[in-house]
């Protein structure tokens, strides 16, 4: 269930008046950055991903909440997916729409394990509560490109190169990224990641795809039946 929390950490952000840093402020700057994010210890994760390709366009939200219940560590992650239908499969009116819309639930327990869907409790199932460093982030001077800083609005942005996103974030991906971080002065608040992937399909060989997450610190209201 680690994956739950890769696909967690990211938020989009208009900017504007941004400056370009220079060595030792870029240096600075990437410091702050990895301090801030080691030390993350969200209590919700609210992550929106859009995948644009052709005529379609495809938005997974997710929402994850930890805490505790009972003196117990919980984490409940709800997710609501669109994805294309297979239309071999549909019959009648359900192919009229090509896009179906998969929500679920997946919660954990320390006491009980894990279930989905308010199923039965595994207790040799996967914690996927968050831990520090849990997706990495490597921002090194040399796996920056472009970086600007925007002090008034709390926010950097910078760009990472194909050949750099396993170094960076811990798998590889095709093209270049587009990174905005905002942050409080203390935590990161949002991250988005914008990029472009291939597609198998011969209509439409690329896909756009844009990460939003935000970050919340605040105490949260969780409930396990």
């Amino acid at each position: 269930m680690k994956k739950i929390i890769s696909i967690v950490l990211v938020l989009a952000s208009v900017f504007t008046f941004f400056s370009c840093g220079d060595d030792d402020s870029t240096k600075a700057a990437l410091k702050d950055i990895s301090d801030m994010y080691n030390a993350i210890s969200p209590s919700m994760v609210t992550t929106e991903t859009t995948s644009n390709f052709g005529k379609y366009t495809l938005t997974n939200k997710g929402t994850l909440k930890v805490g505790t219940v009972d003196g117990f560590a919980v984490a409940v992650y709800e997710y609501s997916n669109q994805q294309l239908r297979d239309i071999e499969s549909g019959s009648g009116a359900d192919i009229l729409d090509v896009v179906e819309t998969v929500t679920g639930t997946r919660e954990y327990h320390e006491e009980y394990g894990y279930r989905e869907n308010g199923g039965k409790w595994d207790e040799n199932g996967d914690d996927f509560t968050p831990q520090t460093g849990a997706t990495a982030l490597n921002l090194t001077e040399a796996t920056v490109q472009d970086f600007q800083i925007d002090a008034a609005n709390k926010t950097y942005t910078f760009k990472v190169l194909a050949a750099d996103t396993a170094a960076v974030f811990g798998q590889e991906i095709e093209s270049d990224v587009v990174v905005t971080i905002t942050h409080s002065g203390a935590d990161i608040v949002g991250l988005t990641l914008s990029y472009a992937v291939k597609s198998k399909n011969k209509d439409h060989p690329e896909v756009q795809v844009t990460v939003k997450t935000s970050y919340s610190y605040e105490s949260q209201t969780i409930t396990i039946n």
